[in-house]
């Protein structure tokens, strides 16, 4: 009996791949945010990263930050590694960076 259980290719007959079958949604960020649900050494909560399209044709990975602080309200955008802030009026859309 053939074992069904290997490991498959992932191009197909027509010569594309699986990665054809992702749904990439991108979002604009004043009408949707970034979950923000992990918790951690800073204040607030920190969203997954995310793939952010900045308004001068630029592509960064970024993590959101969602909390209340002294009394405020605050949800700011950082640039991924150097953690540098990111204004929300630099960002043209961002998406979940599919798993």
């Amino acid at each position: 009996m053939e074992n069904n259980t290997q490991n498959k290719d992932l191009s197909r007959n027509d010569g594309n791949t699986m990665l054809d079958d992702v749904k990439i949604i991108w979002h604009n960020p004043e009408s949707r945010k970034p979950l923000c649900y992990q918790s951690g050494d800073w204040d607030g909560k920190r969203s997954d990263n995310v793939l952010v399209e900045l308004k001068d044709g630029n592509y960064i990975v970024a993590v959101c930050y969602d909390g209340v602080l002294d009394g405020c309200r605050f949800f700011d955008w950082y640039e991924g590694i150097g953690e540098y802030e990111l204004k929300e009026s630099e960002i043209r859309r961002w998406m979940k960076i599919p798993d």
